[in-house]
């Protein structure tokens, strides 16, 4: 029997944390949306740009972890929800708040995008089952001269060799 409970829980957990994530939430693998442009946009995100691509990656980055919290509070149930999240303009107007991974990283590529230092080839969404474990994404984002992991969920920005 307690056997049988535990196999029980291991499909559910596989199936909720790791696969589904994968096909349903939007702009995480499958479902994916254009890159929101709106006046409100796009003015956020000139404050954000800096005199490289380096500095404005930096600035966004400190922008999206110091108004969105992210590890600290998955395991909330009260914060599923926000997972189907999509719009972005809504959700800036709306800081200090919990939001998944690849919301996080759609803020990011928001607003690098909106400063036009940014292409969404530049860009390169990844995948994989993170370490508790549950499907997690995160960022590479080339510039002129480096790649860097970007991962505002678990606070990584970090040049790549």
């Amino acid at each position: 029997m307690l056997k049988e409970l535990v196999i029980t829980g291991i499909i559910i957990w596989v199936i909720f944390a790791m696969i589904l994530p994968f096909l349903i939430f939007p702009n995480f693998y499958l479902r994916k949306s254009k890159v929101p442009r709106s006046p409100y946009i796009q003015s956020l995100a000139r404050t954000l740009k800096g005199k490289s691509q380096k500095e404005t990656l930096r600035k966004v980055f400190r922008f999206v972890t110091q108004n969105y919290s992210g590890e600290k509070e998955k395991l909330k149930l009260v914060n599923y929800p926000k997972h189907f999240k999509t719009d972005i303009e809504k959700i800036l107007k709306k800081r200090h708040q919990f939001f998944a991974c690849h919301i996080q990283n759609r803020i990011i590529a928001t607003l690098l995008i909106n400063t036009n230092q940014f292409k969404e080839k530049m860009i390169t969404k990844k995948t994989r089952i993170g370490p508790y474990p549950a499907a997690h994404q995160y960022l590479i984002i080339k510039t002129k001269d480096k790649k860097f992991k970007v991962d505002p969920f678990y606070g990584i920005l970090r040049e790549l060799e």
